[in-house]
């Protein structure tokens, strides 16, 4: 900027001309500030005398951070869910950041890997001024969803964290590991982000008469059918059944598989049947009285 002194005396020092500048992030950004002055006079002969003053005024401490925190939307435990999970990255330190990049490791509970449905997506409208920059107190949010398999929900749940890396104005490195967000825990670092699913067996076995029988010498075939009705996979099945007269007398009978599927995944059907050949004792019961019962083993058993 030009400033203009009308006269200057010998050995006289003239400390009127002043500039101020105000502080701009690409400055902090840049770690100090150059500034040059040029200076030019006339003597009295009219002869040009000039001179240049160069100062460099350091700017505060550069110091790079930022803070990945990554949470999970409450889901129901059933394969097939498609579970929603938020990363929030913000920018803590006093420079620009670029090159943001998510890394995510995921597991079971059970420490199988797990692979994300697609890498988290930054929401377009958190970069403010679609610059690419993450720039000091600027937070970018991205998202990213997870469909449950059989052997996530056999396993518990999953638990992970996300690295995030990024560069300073220097390229050097920075870098956080994801917190869950929540700190009601008493636990203020970087806690993995967990989804747990809850086991929640059941099955559900249906009897019905597949053949029935009119006379002595009949075959008479009763087929149990045991659904799974749970949320976790079941195995080591069994079957034990009562099969008796209506007159409470107990009859002999073998249970043979008929499609069992063990491990039986949520969902499976298993089936036995029973075959048992009509005598006149039966008919003079007044029938026969069958129960069935079906059991199984969760995988934390």
């Amino acid at each position: 900027l030009p400033f203009t002194i009308p006269d200057l005396a010998p050995v006289l020092t003239d400390t009127t001309c002043s500039l101020q500048v105000t502080v701009t992030q690409a400055m902090v950004d840049a770690g100090s500030q150059s500034n040059t002055a040029s200076v030019r006079a006339d003597d009295p002969s009219g002869t040009p005398v000039t001179d240049t003053s160069t100062i460099s005024t350091p700017g505060p401490a550069r110091l790079p951070s930022l803070e990945a925190t990554k949470t999970v939307t409450p889901a129901p435990g059933l394969v097939g869910t498609v579970v929603p999970f938020a990363l929030d990255v913000t920018n803590t330190g006093n420079v620009s950041l670029d090159n943001v990049a998510i890394t995510d490791v995921m597991q079971t509970q059970g420490g199988a890997p797990v692979t994300l449905d697609a890498p988290f997506a930054l929401v377009p409208a958190s970069d403010i001024g679609g610059d690419g920059i993450l720039s000091p107190g600027e937070s970018w949010q991205y998202t990213a969803s997870l469909t449950l398999t059989m052997t996530i929900v056999d396993d518990g749940g999953v638990t992970n964290q996300v690295t995030v890396n990024a560069q300073d104005p220097t390229n050097a490195p920075v870098s956080d590991v994801s917190d869950d967000g929540d700190d009601s825990d008493g636990n203020t670092q970087d806690d993995p982000t967990v989804f747990n699913v809850i086991a929640a067996p059941a099955l559900d076995v249906v009897k019905t008469v597949e053949t029935s029988g009119s006379m002595v010498g009949d075959q008479v075939v009763f087929l149990i059918t045991a659904t799974n009705i749970g949320n976790v996979t079941l195995s080591g099945l069994t079957i034990s059944d009562t099969f008796a007269r209506a007159d409470g007398a107990p009859l002999t009978a073998t249970v043979t598989p008929r499609a069992v599927v063990d491990p039986l995944p949520s969902g499976g059907v298993a089936s036995w049947e029973l075959r048992h050949v009509l005598t006149l004792d039966d008919f003079d019961a007044g029938g026969r009285v069958i129960s069935a019962t079906v059991t199984g083993s969760t995988p934390t058993n």
